[in-house]
C-alpha cells in the first residue's frame, strides 16, 4: 500500500460534503471537471493528486525492475536490452 499526500483543505472540502446535506456533495459531483472555467473543484484536486502519486510510484517501481533485470542479466553473464 503506498501513501499519498494530498491537500488538506481539498480533502477537508469533500468531507465536510460528505457529512453535510445531501445537496452539497451532489453539486460537487456536478461541478466537476469545470477547471476550464476555474471552478476550483475538491474532488478533482484529489483525484489529480491521487493519480500524480501513482503514476510516480509505478515509475519508480518500473526503474527499480529494469535495474533489477539488468543485475540479474549481468549476474548470469546474459546481457539485457535497457
Amino acid at each position: 500500500m503506498i501513501q499519498v499526500t494530498v491537500s488538506a483543505s481539498a480533502l477537508q472540502e469533500l468531507l465536510q460534503a460528505l457529512n453535510g446535506p445531501p445537496h452539497i456533495i451532489r453539486e460537487l459531483i456536478a461541478t466537476r471537471g469545470l477547471g476550464a472555467f476555474n471552478v476550483k473543484n475538491p474532488i478533482d484536486t484529489l483525484c489529480d493528486e491521487y493519480n500524480a502519486a501513482v503514476e510516480q510510484h509505478n515509475k519508480r517501481l518500473s526503474d527499480w525492475q529494469r535495474e533489477q533485470l539488468v543485475a540479474k542479466g549481468k549476474a548470469d553473464g546474459k546481457s539485457t536490452p535497457s
